[in-house]
């Protein structure tokens, strides 16, 4: 079942690297955000299903970003990307209220299996 997705990521080549994982499984991505601060304008703007956030961003970083699309939607689904794999790095994103963290280097089974755990 294809979903609708918000990519943020500042790094231009990440995004579009999720973008066709995405569009190949037949989901649809509304918008590329390129940093915290547009990332939070334009999940009010486009209230996509699944936002996938990294960590570093400028502006608001990635835990600044998912708190607030939560303050907007507590029922948001907010998939956060960071190349911290610690597992009290991890728990601590989880119990913040994160659906997932993909570790770096993203792979499309890193990614689908994230979204599949919704």
């Amino acid at each position: 079942m294809s979903k609708s997705f918000m990519i943020c990521n500042d790094l231009a080549h990440e995004r579009q690297n999720i973008r066709k994982i995405l569009t190949k499984h037949e989901h649809i991505v509304l918008c590329d955000a390129i940093n915290g601060n547009q990332a939070v304008e334009f999940y009010q703007e486009f209230q996509p299903e699944v936002s996938l956030v990294d960590i570093s961003l400028t502006g608001k970083d990635g835990v600044e970003v998912l708190e607030a699309i939560l303050k907007i939607n507590p029922e948001a689904n907010v998939i956060l990307m960071s190349s911290l794999g610690h597992k009290a790095f991890v728990n601590s994103c989880i119990e913040s209220g994160a659906k997932a963290v993909i570790t770096k280097p993203l792979s499309e089974k890193k990614i689908l299996e994230a979204i599949d755990k919704m």
